[in-house]
């Protein structure tokens, strides 16, 4: 009966983990035309992915020293979340990049 739990919990968690990685590319290509609409880079997508990273990293570090168990995953997301959401505010704001009209320089 255990090796069976194990096995459910196993799948369960790489079913999250697939999800995951469809959110960070949804997210990234998300603030990477966020930030090409404002003449950024789409390099700004990179801010994103980090921020999910260590925020995910920070909150099971946390959940962990808690002694939540399993339930530090659930505090491992709620960090990612926190920090994806704090990415999302900086691109933005981000003032759009000036551009220059070539056209009305050399007139």
């Amino acid at each position: 009966m255990d090796r069976f739990r194990t096995i459910v919990q196993t799948k369960t968690h790489a079913e999250d983990s697939m999800l995951e990685i469809f959110f960070l590319i949804w997210f990234g290509r998300h603030l990477a035309n966020m930030a090409q609409e404002k003449g950024r880079t789409k390099g700004w997508a990179a801010l994103g992915v980090l921020f999910w990273i260590s925020g995910e990293v920070a909150g099971f570090v946390i959940g962990d020293l808690a002694g939540l168990g399993t339930g530090a995953y659930g505090t491992a997301l709620g960090g990612a979340a926190a920090c994806a959401f704090i990415a999302w505010l900086i691109v933005r704001s981000l003032p759009p990049e000036h551009q220059v009209d070539h056209a009305q320089v050399f007139e």
